[in-house]
């Protein structure tokens, strides 16, 4: 009798935590790499990886589109801005032949705050044009989130839909998808963000 006791006990608690780990399971994918961690920026958070880095991560992620960002081709944009909370940044961008690839940068830690790939507005309507500035878009984005390449697809979804549709900011896995839209440039762009910011701006989330 002790026996069974123990067996049903056993098995109660197996399926216990098989219901834990299924409850905390997502359908979207998940980072294979941390590369997120806490700032005092005004998103709360930044990468692990200065601009040097992420040149080499981006070129290797790119090969397979013909693309290779020069470390000495950074431009900067804008220097010593200061956000909401008082940290100064920087801005850069790196161009290829019609792309340009950008980042934000803070000036003290050296570390990247942002990421992301612009055009000229004019070429999406071109529809093998934006089929690759989106997939291009997406490696970015997943490259600077430790994601997996498999999951290229995933984020093509959500750049596809982040101009397709009314929403300027999106949430996923604790970065916000941003598009910035003129008749000039549009850029579509990734940054690391706290929980709390999210919250805070109501900034939908992507289905997980």
């Amino acid at each position: 009798m002790k026996r069974n006791r123990t067996s049903i006990g056993l098995t109660a608690w197996i399926l216990a935590v098989m219901l834990i780990l299924c409850g905390c399971q997502k359908n979207g994918p998940q980072p294979v790499d941390d590369l997120i961690e806490a700032s005092s920026n005004s998103f709360g958070a930044r990468y692990i990886f200065t601009r040097s880095t992420f040149t080499e991560m981006a070129s290797g992620a790119l090969e397979d589109e013909d693309i290779v960002l020069k470390a000495n081709g950074w431009e900067t944009i804008t220097g010593d801005l200061v956000d909401d909370n008082g940290v100064k940044y920087s801005s850069y961008c790196n161009r290829t032949d019609d792309l340009t690839f950008t980042v934000a940068v803070e000036n003290e830690s050296g570390k990247v705050m942002n990421v992301g790939c612009g055009c000229d507005s004019k070429l999406l309507s071109d529809d093998s044009f934006r089929e690759r500035f989106v997939r291009i878009s997406a490696i970015t984005a997943l490259t600077a989130g430790g994601y997996d390449p498999k999951n290229r697809d995933y984020f093509v979804g959500i750049f596809n839909d982040l101009l397709d549709g009314d929403d300027e900011i999106v949430s996923y896995g604790g970065s916000l998808y941003i598009k910035s839209v003129d008749d000039a440039a549009t850029v579509l762009m990734t940054a690391p963000c706290s929980d709390d910011v999210i919250e805070n701006n109501r900034y939908r989330a992507v289905d997980e």
